[in-house]
């Protein structure tokens, strides 16, 4: 890492949305093991309140600080085609995490707090599976 902030070889805003995201993620991490009871606000949907526990909250955000990780490890290695690989792979599983709770086991509602988090996910897998193979990233 030769500077603060990650760089492209096409100047695309790829890696400073990464290192954004990642950074927002690293916040979530702090959240869950500070105030857990917020941070479960997101799982409020009609079949959770048995679910809901400060354990939930605390393994949510080990899940958080992982996948902030790896994004902030492919901020800084944009071209590397496996970081970006396991990269998209964070977005794609919070998506898939997102809908399966909201739509499969109704612990999320289609609030505010679970539309940001599923946008955020959503946007950033789009925008990698569109600069997937041919470096475009903006």
């Amino acid at each position: 890492m030769s500077s603060l902030f990650p760089t492209s070889t096409t100047g695309g805003l790829l890696p400073y949305w990464n290192l954004l995201i990642s950074l927002l993620a690293t916040l979530n991490f702090l959240s869950a093991h500070t105030n857990p009871s917020s941070t479960l606000l997101i799982f409020a949907g009609p079949r959770s309140a048995s679910q809901i526990t400060p354990l939930a909250a605390r393994n949510y955000g080990a899940w958080t600080l992982t996948s902030a990780l790896v994004r902030a490890f492919a901020a800084y290695n944009i071209n590397d085609k496996a970081m970006y690989a396991l990269c998209l792979g964070t977005y794609v599983i919070v998506c898939a995490d997102f809908l399966a709770e909201w739509r499969v086991y109704g612990t999320m509602r289609a609030e505010k707090r679970m539309l940001v988090g599923l946008g955020f996910a959503g946007v950033s897998a789009v925008w990698m599976g569109v600069g997937w193979g041919g470096g475009w990233y903006f």
